[in-house]
């Protein structure tokens, strides 16, 4: 599960990402992403800053402190009761889901700093997602985030 500071869970950001229109799709999801709004004398939207987390075995790993920082997207997993009434059924799936999120986000750093300029992602899981295998899904999670930072992503990025 991730954790709390970078799930999405108020509504009103659910409805601000379809209403973006900014979506790609595979066979298994279709993803919602609503960009940051960073103006200058803006203050940084709400949302996570995490520290990388080293366990401080040896005496030259730096502090934490020292560590940089990656502001990650809140992100939000939804299927319908149209897909599947039973509800063991979706929960799976967005297990599934999630969980090949949460592994190819710390893939490699670049692939996080291409994360830091969404503020939320939402995944809307389609059927082909009740009988995909593990590797299906992790392409179609993989394909998804970069198709959409080359098309909805930051020009500089």
């Amino acid at each position: 599960m991730l954790p709390r500071h970078e799930r999405l869970t108020r509504a009103g950001l659910f409805t601000r990402a379809y209403n973006g229109r900014k979506s790609v799709s595979s066979s298994c999801l279709t993803l919602y992403v609503v960009p940051k709004n960073t103006r200058p004398g803006q203050k940084p939207p709400v949302g996570s800053s995490i520290t990388k987390e080293i366990e401080r075995k040896s005496a030259d790993t730096p502090p934490l402190d020292k560590m940089p920082s990656v502001r990650m997207p809140l992100a939000g997993f939804v299927i319908a009761k149209k897909v599947s009434k039973s509800a063991c059924k979706r929960n799976r799936a967005k297990r599934r889901i999630r969980e090949a999120y949460r592994l190819i986000r710390h893939e490699s750093p670049e692939f996080c700093q291409s994360l830091e300029q969404w503020y939320a992602l939402v995944f809307v899981l389609h059927d082909k997602v009740l009988t995909a295998s593990w590797e299906e899904i992790r392409q179609a999670v993989s394909s998804c985030l970069s198709k959409a930072a080359t098309k909805f992503g930051r020009q500089g990025s």
